[in-house]
C-alpha cells in the first residue's frame, strides 16, 4: 500500500470539512468506540467542531453516543435484541404525558 493510501486526512492541514467528516465516519464504520475528543484529535478539529460533524453524520449514518460519551455505529443486531434504535432500550424511555 502506498503512502498516499495510508494518509490520514486529519494529519493534512489542508483537509476539507468533507474529508474530515468522511474520516470520522470511516473510523466509526470500522466498529470502534470513540469519544468526541478522540475524533477531534484524529480529524484535526476542536471538540466542538467534531461534535457538530458527528451530530450531522448521525442524520444520515446510524451512529449514536452512549452514556459514557462514546460514539459508535448502530448495528441491526441491537434492534433485534430488543433494544431500540441505536442501542436505547425502549423499556427505559419514559412516556411524556
Amino acid at each position: 500500500m502506498s503512502e498516499s493510501q495510508n494518509a490520514d486526512p486529519g494529519d493534512v492541514p489542508t483537509a476539507t470539512a468533507q474529508e474530515r467528516a468522511a474520516l470520522a465516519a470511516w473510523l466509526l464504520m470500522q466498529g470502534g468506540l470513540y469519544t468526541t475528543a478522540q475524533i477531534a484529535e484524529r480529524v484535526g478539529l476542536s471538540r466542538e467542531g467534531a461534535h457538530a460533524i458527528l451530530d450531522k453524520i448521525s442524520r444520515s449514518i446510524p451512529i449514536w453516543q452512549d452514556e459514557r460519551g462514546r460514539w459508535q455505529l448502530c448495528y441491526e443486531s441491537r434492534i433485534a435484541l430488543g433494544m431500540g434504535p441505536c442501542g436505547q432500550d425502549p423499556r427505559r424511555v419514559e412516556d411524556n404525558p
